[in-house]
């Protein structure tokens, strides 16, 4: 069974990835190390 977009990108919300307009993820780390290069 296949998982609602929904429900994908709120988990890796709660995981702390950033999840753009267009239900992309970017990993934490990635961006900290935008942040603080």
């Amino acid at each position: 069974m296949i998982e609602p977009r929904v429900d994908v990108t709120a988990r890796l919300a709660a995981d702390g990835y950033e999840i753009d307009q267009w239900g992309g993820a970017t990993p934490p780390q990635i961006l900290e190390s935008e942040i603080r290069p």
